[in-house]
């Protein structure tokens, strides 16, 4: 008497195979897919930062301007005037670093931005008026801000331009 088996479990030799050779088709497809929205999502991640740097770079100067009175243009990178407690403070713009420094102390710089921030310290800070490529242009009371912020790693950049006028020639 001989028995035959009519129940049989698991794989053969070929459908093992033929599931490997369709796994890795899969792979090959989707490996180029996920690289591909890796580098975008970095490039979009450089591109807010850069938004962030440039913002915060131009709302310090534009806060700080508002409120403050005899404005003096020192150079096409460099400000001073008196803030809106009776202090010298100002801006400038190392041109060989590109780090926006705030002036409120002479003695100890303060950077805006870049260097206190990780994330921000590969974002370059340009100038962007004129042929000098000035950061400031003073008319009067009117401040007129230009300014380039670059991401060194992926050369994108972003350009902010505004135009400040302190108040406080209005509340005389």
């Amino acid at each position: 008497m001989s028995r035959i088996a009519t129940k049989q479990a698991g794989f053969t030799l070929i459908e093992a195979m033929i599931w490997l050779t369709v796994t890795g088709l899969l792979l090959t497809a989707l490996v180029p897919l996920f690289s591909a929205s890796i580098v975008s999502w970095h490039r979009s991640s450089s591109q807010s930062e850069v938004q962030q740097t440039a913002r915060l770079a131009i709302d310090s100067m534009v806060r700080d301007l508002k409120f403050s009175r005899n404005i003096t243009k020192k150079n096409d990178n460099e400000l001073s005037f008196i803030d809106s407690q009776g202090r010298q403070s100002g801006y400038r713009l190392n041109t060989n670093t590109h780090i926006l420094y705030n002036l409120l102390s002479n003695d100890n710089p303060q950077p805006v931005t870049g260097v206190n921030i990780q994330k921000s310290a590969n974002v370059l800070i340009y100038g962007d008026y004129g042929a000098s490529k000035a950061l400031f242009e003073v008319q009067g009371q009117t401040v007129f801000l230009h300014l380039t912020a670059v991401d060194t790693f992926t050369g994108q950049k972003i350009v902010v331009q505004t135009a400040v006028v302190g108040i406080s020639e209005y509340l005389k």
